[in-house]
This record gives structure tokens, sequence and C-alpha cells, in this order.
């Protein structure tokens, strides 16, 4: 009897201390924000110590905006209060999903934001002046990380694991950053600079720092997502001369995906719940069909079919993306350029949302048709799918162009930058293609209410270069298109000529 009070006495005395652990955390965060007044006027009594942390990140994220510094004992508090991080660790995965998710929050804005909340302690700032990536920063970021993480993991375990959660955290918010730069015609350049950075840092991490398996799988697995979600980026010039070394370097990447894929699917995809191995598989065969769409476009700028779809490294392309793809082994590889172009756009319709049945919402026109009877109620997370359709499709009937043109210029501007950047890029596509009819008044119609669309909203820096570029094809065309609206445009009108080009593939897909 005695042993078994004793038992419970001691498993009470535990639990007490865990809970006087837990208050101390808390009665920090209040004690701090009680002596900046972050908490006036609030109700302590109504889920104070969530109440606390939100608006001890507000706070924080106001002396930011206002480029002040933040006091020492509140960077501390960030640094070294368990409760704190991880609730901010728990904030910031849930601001990350809404990223994409969300079509009325600002894109660009929140993910700096993200990367300002990550970096306390270094005080860095990754833009410029002329905002630009400041890649000695960047890195900075990266080596305090490294430093405090080598430190705590000698020092204190459970701090460390929290810490290594917000180190993970930033890496995955630099890779929404390469996301929304896949977007920028100007940044797209940006993309493998911080790639290699975040690269560079994981292999450090991992041989400086006695990791366990599971945090090993963690890290493996962005390495795995940089070249799934990346490679398809990389610009590659055909070799007209030497077509075989071109198709090579197609090949090349084509496997770097899968390599890619299979790293991160065989590190579970870091164990997370939340991450839907469908989701991202719909993206690996995404992100593939987007690379050899891209191939097969300035193929044929250069050949006839003949001269490229037989050669050897192609049917080797062919037969690897069949391989990797093909739904059951009855399925046969593709005996023309016509029936694999077909099967490589169907792949990039399987994320559509809409109530089309699955046989319909694999067949491209279903979906084109979709979304013009959808009218102003259209679902914006759409606007990518459809964009990558009047990319790379050849049989899109003018008169579809247009009712989609119509939809989207009556439509009012997305707050989302992300979502915002395909309405821009499915208005330069349809100058691209009815560029040299401007003596037809129905396209010069549309020309009028695209660029009555641009005059009457304004766009953020973000959104510059795609902007900028449907300005100077607008202004060639006529020069009553001059009076456009555009933040910070004056600063980058200097760029413009960069954009006064024949090609229409300068658009990143």
């Amino acid at each position: 009897m005695d042993n078994e009070q004793n038992s419970n006495s001691n498993r009470f005395f535990l639990y007490t201390e865990q809970e006087l652990e837990q208050q101390k955390y808390i009665e920090e965060i209040q004690n701090i924000t009680t002596k900046y007044n972050i908490l006036e006027n609030e109700n302590y009594l109504i889920s104070s110590s969530q109440k606390s942390f939100l608006h001890l990140i507000n706070f924080a994220v106001s002396l930011y905006k206002k480029n002040e510094v933040l006091p020492k004992d509140i960077e501390n508090i960030f640094l070294n209060n368990i409760f704190l991080k991880e609730q901010i660790n728990t904030f910031l995965d849930k601001k990350l999903i809404n990223l994409t998710t969300n079509d009325s929050s600002h894109f660009i804005d929140n993910l700096e934001i993200l990367i300002y909340i990550c970096s306390i302690g270094i005080n860095k700032n990754i833009l410029d002046t002329n905002y630009n990536y400041d890649f000695n920063a960047i890195s900075d970021i990266f080596r305090f990380y490294e430093k405090q993480l080598k430190e705590l993991s000698y020092k204190n375990k459970e701090l460390f694991l929290i810490t290594f959660d917000s180190y993970l955290i930033l890496l995955k918010t630099f890779i929404q950053l390469c996301k929304i730069n896949s977007l920028d015609l100007m940044k797209k350049k940006d993309i493998s600079n911080i790639i290699e950075l975040m690269t560079e840092t994981i292999n450090i991490i991992k041989f400086s720092i006695s990791l366990n398996e599971n945090e090993l799988n963690k890290l493996n697995n962005l390495s795995g997502k940089f070249l799934y979600y990346f490679s398809h980026l990389q610009e590659i010039e055909i070799d007209i001369i030497n077509l075989d070394i071109s198709l090579q370097k197609y090949l090349l990447l084509l496997e770097k995906q899968e390599d890619g894929f299979l790293l991160s699917i065989n590190k579970d995809f870091e164990n997370q719940n939340s991450i839907s191995k469908e989701d991202e598989f719909i993206l690996f065969k995404s992100y593939s069909s987007i690379l050899l769409l891209k191939l097969i476009k300035d193929l044929e700028n250069c050949f006839d079919t003949k001269d490229y779809f037989y050669n050897e490294y192609f049917q080797k392309i062919i037969k690897t993306y069949h391989k990797r793809f093909s739904l059951n082994q009855e399925t046969k590889i593709p005996p023309n350029i016509e029936d694999f172009r077909n099967r490589l756009l169907s792949s990039l319709l399987l994320d559509y949302k809409s109530n089309l049945d699955f046989s319909k919402k694999l067949d491209y026109h279903y979906v084109i048709e979709d979304f013009i009877f959808s009218g102003n109620d259209f679902d914006n997370r759409n606007l990518e799918t459809v964009y990558r359709i009047l990319s790379f499709a050849k049989d899109i009937e003018d008169f579809k162009y247009k009712h989609i043109i119509e939809i989207l210029v009556n439509s009012t501007k997305i707050n989302n930058d992300f979502y915002e950047f395909y309405k821009l890029a499915i208005f330069d596509l349809y100058i691209n293609k009815f560029k040299n009819q401007t003596n037809d008044s129905y396209n010069n119609l549309y020309f009028d209410k695209i660029s009555n669309y641009l005059k009457n909203n304004h766009f953020t820096f973000t959104l510059s270069s795609i902007y900028l570029k449907i300005y100077a094809f607008l202004e060639n065309i006529n020069t009553e298109y001059k009076d456009f609206s555009l933040t910070n445009k004056n600063e980058n009108k200097k760029n413009i000529k960069y954009y006064l080009t024949d090609d229409e593939n300068d658009i990143l897909y």
C-alpha cells in the first residue's frame, strides 16, 4: 500500500513539475508583453497564453516593418522560450500551408514576414533596397542556425529539437520563395543560387551534428524536393547541330526529378501525416510533364517531327516517362508526337478543381470549356492549369482564347500574387498569339480590355516582370497604351528593353 502511494506521489510530483516548467515559460511571455504594453487593454483571462504569443509576434513584425531594432530581451525570449517557440512553429507551419491555398493572402509579404520571424537573432534582411536578394545575408542566416543547433545539441536537447523544427520551417519557406521566383522573369536566375545555399547548409548540418534517423530523413526529404520541384525550370538551349547533346541533358533532368522524388518518398515525406503522397506524386508528374512539354515546344521551333521523334535519346525520354507514369502495363508507348503531347497535357489536369467526372477531367478540351462555363465564378486555383494548357496545346480555338480573356479582364484583381500572376500570364499568351493581327478589330478590342485592366489595378513589385512584359508588347503595338499604373514602374522601366523580344517562350513554366 505504501509503495503504491509512493508511486502515485512520484507521478504527481513529476506531472506537477512539468506543469510548473510550462507555466514558467508562459509567465515569462506575459511579463515581457506587460513590460512593453503589448497587450494593453486586452483581457488576460481569455486564452491568455495564445493571445500573448500572437501579439508578441505582431509586435516584432511591426518593429521590423518600421525598420526598428527588436529589444534584446524580446529577441532572447524568441530564441530560448520553449513554449513560445512551439507556438511559433505551429503558427508558421499553418502560414506556409495557407500561402498557396488562400487566394486572399499576400504571398510575398507573408513570405518575407515568415523569413523574418525565423531569423530573429541574426537580424538580416534577405532583400536589399532594390528588391534584389542578398545572398550573403541568406548565407549568414544559415550559418546562425548551424552554430545555434550545434551548441544546443550538446547543451539543451529539448530546445535543440524545437530549434531544429524552426530550421526546417525556414528551409520550407525558402522553397516557397523559389516557387514565387519561378513566376518572375527577372528573378528566375536566383532560384539555383538559393537552392545551392540550402543544399550547402543541409550538408553542413548533416556532417557537423549527430542527428537521429528521423532528423536525417527530414533533411533528405527537403533535398529531394529541390530536385523534383525545380529541375524543370532549368533552361536548356536546343543544339541544332548536335541534337543528341540537348536530348541527353533533358534525359538527365528527367532522371534528377525521379531521384529527388524517390529520395523524398523513401523518407516517407518527413514522416508527416499532413503531407499527401498522392499530392506530391501529382506534383512530381506535373513537373516532369512540363519539362517535356517545354522540350517538344522548343524542338518544334527547330525541327520537323521526323527529325527528332525517332532519335534514340528522344525515344529513351518517352520510354522513361512511360515506365514511370503509366497507370497499367497495357498502356502503349505513345506512337507519335501528338499522342505523347496529349498524355503530357493530361497529367497537368489532375489538380483542376471542378465537378467534371474523371474521364472528362483528363481531357484538356473539357477543362477549358468548363473554365469558360464557370464565367465569373471561376476558381482562382484553376488559373495555373488553364495557363499551362494554353501554353502547350496546339488546337485551342481562337474564340475560346477570347472567352477566357473576357472573363479575366472583368474579374477583380486577386490579392495573392501567386494566382494573379497566372491571370497576367494568360494575358501575355493572348498578346503573343495575336500580336501580328493588329488589323483585326476584335483583337484590338481585347488588347484594349487588357490595357484597361492594367490601368485600373496596381501591381506589386513581385508582378513587375510580367507586367512590364505586357506593357512593352502593348506599347509596341499601339502608343496609346503608354499610361499604365504600376507601383515602382518608373524605377523598373529601364528593364522594359529586356522584354522587347520576339521570343514567346520567355515566361517560366
